[in-house]
This record gives C-alpha cells, sequence and structure tokens, in this order.
C-alpha cells in the first residue's frame, strides 16, 4: 500500500463506511494524482448556475452547481474559493473532493 496522504485518507474513509460506490472497493483505482491535463476552456460558477452549458439532453447544470456550492460551503479547505466563479480548482482539486465526500 502507497505510504502518501491520498492512501491514508483513503483508508480512513473506508474505516468508516460499510458501503462505498465499486469503483473504490480496490483501493484506489483509478485515482492515482497524474499530472492534470491542461484545461483547453476555464469553467465558470456563473455559467453553470445560469445552465449555459447544458445541452437538450443533458440537464445537470443545476445538481452540478448546488455541489459546488455544497463543497465551499462546507468544506474548509475550499471555502477558498466561495467567492471564485472561475471552477479550475475542481479539476484541479478532483482527487482531494473525493477523499471529502
Amino acid at each position: 500500500m502507497p505510504d502518501d496522504y491520498i492512501s491514508r485518507k483513503y483508508f480512513s474513509i473506508v474505516e468508516n463506511y460499510e458501503k462505498l460506490p465499486a469503483s473504490m472497493t480496490d483501493g484506489l483505482g483509478n485515482l492515482e494524482v497524474k499530472e492534470p491535463d491542461p484545461i483547453k476552456q476555464i469553467p465558470s460558477f456563473r455559467k453553470l448556475i445560469n445552465g449555459d452549458y447544458q445541452t437538450a439532453t443533458i440537464k445537470s447544470d443545476k445538481n452540478i452547481s448546488s455541489s459546488i456550492k455544497l463543497f465551499f460551503n462546507n468544506l474548509p479547505s475550499f471555502q477558498q474559493f466561495k467567492n471564485d466563479d472561475n471552477l479550475d480548482w475542481v479539476i484541479i482539486s478532483r482527487v482531494s473532493l473525493i477523499t471529502h465526500t
């Protein structure tokens, strides 16, 4: 088992929860920390709230923006992003977000 912060955090979560998603049952699986791909378009929280990213068949912007509000309203490590319209922190911090959920 790797001895790093994310692995320790994961196993501390596993000890506290009896049910995890199937992707989490075999250790970290596909959650290795990798160099992020360059972001081609910086996502905007304001555009997400307004539904600008929705398509005719996918209307999930409201649910996604509610989840992001939950992150920066309730998770101390993400409160620094509360007034930031730029959502690149969600992409960059995705592994940390997973350990909090």
